[in-house]
């Protein structure tokens, strides 16, 4: 949907005084939004991977993601965040209501997600994963059929 396609439905749905449309942010205003949040949600059915999540999880923040699409894949529904129907709006309402009125699970499903990240997403955590897949790749390729190849 187009900005103004949202401001429209924001309109018509009579929410548009609690909805701010802020389009392009800087990197502080991103983390201002970020440290006034509770919960993340973004129950998009069309979500790639997902890094806004890992970037709210960066942040102590629990999340919420739809059950269609690649996050998913890396939202563990009830440790670190919950996956929902994106067209049950009354399961959604009900996690964001769990989140929002228990701040001790929000803060421990938040710091799971933090974890998370820490360990499997920054660029150290990458390497190492990515360092393993690869020796591992090349551990199966009969020796006779590996080539040494020099970096530069």
């Amino acid at each position: 949907m187009l900005a103004t396609e949202l401001e429209t439905l924001a309109s018509d749905l009579g929410v548009s005084d609690c909805v701010k449309f802020l389009g392009l942010i800087t990197d502080a205003e991103l983390d201002a939004a970020y440290a006034r949040a509770t919960v993340f949600a973004l129950p998009s059915s069309k979500e790639g991977f997902g890094i806004v999540y890992l970037e709210a999880w960066q942040r102590g923040l629990p999340v919420v993601c739809a059950s269609k699409g690649a996050p998913k894949e890396i939202v563990a529904d009830g440790v670190d965040g919950f996956v929902v129907d994106p067209g049950d709006v009354s399961m959604l309402a009900d996690k964001l209501n769990l989140l929002l009125s228990r701040p001790e699970l929000a803060a421990a499903m938040g710091e799971s997600g933090r974890r998370k990240v820490e360990a499997k997403y920054l660029d150290t955590a990458f390497r190492q994963n990515l360092d393993g897949l690869i020796d591992d790749l090349l551990s199966r390729i009969p020796a006779r059929h590996r080539q040494r190849v020099e970096p530069g």
